[in-house]
């Protein structure tokens, strides 16, 4: 909107205004003037009734008293100067009228008044007033003056009022013009001013204060607010500038995204020669969840950082790198050779000096801290087109390395043949599923002297053409799909319903079944509400209900793993560590763990009798269990040679095949009667 426009609109309401606060005082005034003439034109009737009165009383008592017919015409003459006199009426004091004067015949008052009194008739005034002589009444007046009505004086005075009128508004139009200039002048210049922010959109300019009124103030105000708005656009410029950057950068190392680095390496396959190959590694930290429960995330960010920097600055010659996921890193050598044996060479350097890398600890917050690593590699060629599938050869070499504790593993072939065979297990895992394909079989544990103390569920799939599945074969994929916790569910219903009948039955009333719970299903939101249901729908005895474990689960968010924990043993359940010393433990977790047993893993148990380190560790899994107060089983034991030397070194739990394998429900009694030869 132009000035222009807005200086019109603005006088033209200011002069709009004038105009009516004029007229409106206007004629409150001459509303006021014309009261104040009425009132003044009737106190001025009854001023001249009152000397019409004095003037003719003495001669009115001439008249009365001497009956002198002279007084008469004396009173006549002398209201002849009266011209507001219209009529008036002399009566005796016995009411006999003694004198008229008058344009008409006027009724005689039939009462003698005592008493002055005033009554106004449109333009007539009505007096009555007592004619005293020497302070004696000798008569009473009546008499009608004429004068001014409240329109008679308004009408009077209207050409005056009209002129009057017409010089305030002239006057009035000459000052609003004069004023509205001056008054819309600062309003002008500040209107001017943001247009011409608003046309060069900059910020940085000021109004200068030349007034210390309201219009400095507004001026000032306009200024702050330029400042306020010229500071938020730069916070917003700046945080926009954050967003494009974190959009594509990882906020803690600086280093391309997945999106960022997949588009850039996709550039690059688009453009490469053929017969040249290319290099890419995926560098992930060991435990790195295990360091953040341990020190706190702020750590585990400034130690991730520090990896960061550390492989950045040793592998300048990397084509690209990025990070995805929490803690993967990914480096890229592009054009490496078009000889496969040269390509290796370079990507054993490059591991070799990851290793010698990772040789140094880092120093974070005052910790010192030594880190492993786990590298996948993938070696390609322009055949292969999709940087997404480049990307996920290197993840399934790297979680082959994880899977196995090595340090690197290379992707091959063979890892693609086992993610389809995976695919097809999973869609095999589905229909058991809805089929109901799955049973538990029950492996007994025992003391030294074979009398049972509990069992184990373990999970079976029997299919119907492939027969039994083993659990090494699709227990992996039900925990990558997510579908262990659908299966882990049914086993856990399955052993409490199992559980509620072994109860029944004095002879089994004293077993505990234990129920392994991967990692996965521990995790799940809902687990808790389904122990809590199982438990009630069979009307079990907690107590005698275990959960197994894995010791790998205490590497993932230790604090929330420890809490649910607690909330499992408010319910009576026991826990045990399953597969302990497998290399997760640790005496600062350990401590904090409300469990009620370990078990010790299968593959110290059976190298024990030849492998003295296996010996040492077994020794030291059962004094470290005597000293937290837990239970300690032995699980895999094999032979009377087995049960003896557990035995000597304090352990009174046992599981595996020497007492019994696991079995179908139907077969377990068989096997107890072959314990009773045992002991």
């Amino acid at each position: 909107m132009s000035t222009g426009k807005l200086k019109g609109s603005i006088r033209k309401r200011l002069t709009r205004i004038i105009f009516i606060v004029t007229s409106l005082s206007f004629l409150v005034v001459y509303f006021v003037f014309v009261v104040v003439q009425f009132n003044y034109e009737e106190h001025r009737s009854q001023k001249e009734a009152m000397t019409i009165e004095s003037v003719i009383s003495q001669d009115l008592a001439k008249l009365v008293f001497l009956n002198e017919v002279s007084a008469a015409s004396d009173i006549v003459e002398k209201l002849k100067y009266f011209p507001s006199l219209r009529s008036a009426t002399v009566l005796k004091n016995d009411a006999n009228a003694i004198f008229r004067y008058g344009e008409k015949e006027e009724s005689i008052p039939k009462a003698v008044c005592s008493e002055k009194k005033f009554d106004t008739s449109g333009r007539l005034l009505v007096a009555q007033i007592p004619v005293r002589y020497s302070g004696q009444k000798v008569g009473c007046a009546y008499m009608e003056l004429t004068h001014l009505t409240l329109f008679d004086i308004a009408k009077k005075y209207l050409f005056a009022a009209v002129l009057f009128y017409l010089f305030l508004i002239l006057l009035s139009l000459f000052l609003a013009y004069h004023y509205a200039k001056r008054f819309t002048a600062p309003v002008y210049r500040l209107i001017a001013f943001i247009e011409e922010v608003k046309r060069t959109g900059s910020l940085d300019k000021r109004i200068a204060v030349q007034d210390n009124d309201e219009f400095g103030t507004l001026f000032e105000e306009t200024n702050r607010m330029l400042e306020n708005l010229q500071k938020e656009a730069k916070e917003k410029k700046k945080a926009k500038e954050e967003a494009a950057f974190f959009k594509q950068y990882d906020p803690i190392t600086g280093l391309p995204n997945k999106d960022l680095f997949l588009a850039e390496l996709q550039e690059h396959i688009d453009h490469r020669t053929y017969k040249q190959w290319h290099i890419l590694f995926s560098v992930d930290i060991d435990r790195f969840n295990m360091f953040n429960d341990a020190f706190g995330h702020a750590v585990g960010d400034a130690l991730l950082q520090q990896f960061a920097q550390r492989i950045i600055a040793d592998f300048k010659d990397a084509d690209m790198m990025g990070k995805i996921g929490i803690d993967d890193l990914l480096l890229s050598y592009r054009n490496v050779s078009n000889i496969k044996q040269k390509v290796l060479e370079k990507a054993e350097a490059v591991l070799n000096h990851l290793y010698l890398l990772m040789d140094r600890p880092f120093y974070v917050d005052g910790h010192e801290i030594a880190v492993g690593i786990h590298v996948g590699v993938s070696i390609y060629q322009k055949s292969l087109q999709d940087a997404g599938k480049i990307l996920r050869h290197t993840d399934r070499a790297l979680q082959s390395a994880k899977k196995s504790q090595s340090f690197y593993a290379f992707y091959d072939a063979q890892m693609e043949l086992q993610a389809h065979s995976s695919i097809a297990l999973y869609t095999d895992l589905l229909g058991a599923i809805k089929k109901e394909q799955f049973t538990l079989y029950y492996q007994l544990q025992t003391r030294y002297d074979g009398s049972v103390i509990g069992a184990e569920a373990l999970v079976r799939w029997i299919h119907p053409e492939k027969g039994m599945v083993p659990p090494s074969n699709f227990i992996p994929v039900a925990e990558s799909s997510g579908l262990i916790i659908e299966i882990g569910t049914w086993v856990l219903q399955e052993a409490c319903r199992q559980l509620a009948i072994w109860q029944n039955d004095h002879k089994t009333a004293g077993w505990t079944l234990s129920v392994n719970v991967s990692a996965r299903q521990f995790k799940d939101i809902q687990f808790i509400d389904i122990v809590q249901e199982s438990i009630s729908k069979y009307a079990i005895n907690p107590q005698k209900l275990k959960i197994e474990l894995t010791e790998s689960l205490l590497a993932e968010d230790f604090s929330s793993i420890v809490h649910k924990m607690h909330i499992i043993r408010k319910l009576g359940v026991k826990i045990s560590i399953d597969d302990f010393g497998t290399g997760y433990s640790s005496l600062q977790y350990l401590k904090k763990l409300p469990i009620t047993q370990i078990k010790i893993d299968q593959s110290f148990v059976f190298d024990m009798l030849e492998n003295k380190m296996d010996r040492t560790i077994v020794q030291m899994v059962i004094h470290l269990a005597d000293a937290f107060g837990f239970n300690v089983i032995a699980e895999g034991v094999e032979s009377k040679e087995h049960v003896e030397a557990l035995k000597a070194m304090g352990c009174n739990a046992f599981q595996g095949y020497y007492f019994s394998k696991p079995a179908p429900i139907d077969t377990l009694y068989e096997q107890l009667k072959q314990l009773q030869t045992i002991s």
